[in-house]
């Protein structure tokens, strides 16, 4: 969140929206909303629907078995509605290349 916060010149010249999407609750992502002066919305999906719907699941976070958080992933939509590129990490602590994804918000 806060690397997509560090490119927001440059995704908001691309004209793109950017939304995050956490599955914990809402008043944790307005505290880190808060904490690292997000300058777009971060979304709340404690009921998972968003990151089922996306196949954004990570299971077993923490070691806890069963435990189903929301794994990094990184989805561009063009004006169309239409899903340009999509990236998923191998596991939570794989970051995308955020130079690429603001290139390809700024071709759309």
């Amino acid at each position: 969140m806060c690397a997509f916060q560090d490119n927001m010149g440059k995704l908001g010249n691309a004209n793109a929206i950017v939304l995050g999407i956490s599955v914990d609750s809402p008043w944790a992502n307005a505290e880190f909303a808060r904490k690292y002066e997000l300058e777009f919305t971060l979304l709340s999906d404690v009921e998972r629907q968003v990151v089922n719907a996306y196949d954004a699941t990570f299971t077993g976070l923490g070691g806890i078995e069963g435990y189903v958080s929301a794994n990094r992933v990184v989805v561009v939509i063009d004006k169309d509605g239409v899903v340009q590129h999509r990236w998923d990490a191998e596991s939570p602590g794989v970051e995308p290349d955020y130079e690429a994804v603001v290139a390809l918000a700024s071709s759309l």
